[in-house]
């Protein structure tokens, strides 16, 4: 049995099958969860179809549905009925058909109704949280301040310890400048030593010119 032949015994859309079988696809065989491919249901497949399709006319949640799958409940199909029109409607489908897909609409409706007052739940939430939110974000706002705060006061000391250190080194410097003169100062002056004056020596005389070869000439006969 394939995929359109339960929707039109169970009188749903072939979307909803394949919803369905998607959903409850651990209770069903593996030719009914082709993907891509045709999808043959076997009696055990077209029973548990059945079962959901009446438990959620009669507005079962999927985890009673699927507990029931687990302990082997299933559902009879409905009998092939001839297609007539409703008087005056023009949709060829009959009233028993009619009544159970109003049913499942309806279950499908409080779905959705439990689905969006999930979301409003989940939102008050959030709206609740709001204020601690803004709260944690102003306290960060003011963390942040305060940091700024300190690296600027930071900068202001980190530069005054510059210049005093530069004006520290300027005057270790002028002082030594200021002792090494001072050393100099402190040395006594040594006055340069005055020559003594040198005699005039006087000129030889006539007669030691003289006697000066004839003492020489002594001196040598004295040698001899």
């Amino acid at each position: 049995m394939t995929s359109g032949d339960l929707a039109k015994r169970l009188n749903v859309t072939d979307q909803t099958i394949r919803a369905w079988t998607k959903e409850f696809s651990e209770h069903l065989s593996e030719g009914a969860k082709r993907e891509g491919e045709t999808r043959y249901f076997n009696d055990d497949d077209a029973g548990a179809l059945a079962l959901i399709a009446e438990m959620r006319a009669h507005r079962a949640k999927p985890p009673i549905i699927a507990q029931a799958l687990k302990d082997g409940q299933r559902g009879r199909l409905p009998a092939v009925e001839e297609r007539a029109d409703l008087a005056g409607t023009g949709t060829g489908l009959t009233v028993q058909q009619m009544v159970a897909a109003i049913g499942e609409q309806r279950g499908e409706i409080k779905v959705l109704r439990e689905q969006i007052a999930d979301l409003k739940h989940e939102l008050d939430q959030e709206r609740a949280k709001a204020p601690t939110l803004l709260a944690d974000r102003q306290r960060v706002r003011d963390t942040e301040k305060a940091l700024e705060r300190l690296e600027a006061q930071l900068a202001d000391e980190r530069a005054a310890r510059l210049d005093t250190l530069e004006r520290a080194t300027k005057a270790e410097t002028r002082l030594e400048m200021l002792q090494g003169q001072q050393s100099q100062q402190a040395q006594p002056n040594t006055p340069a030593r005055p020559e003594a004056p040198t005699e005039p020596q006087a000129a030889p005389s006539v007669e030691g010119q003289r006697e000066a070869p004839r003492k020489s000439w002594l001196d040598w006969l004295r040698g001899r």
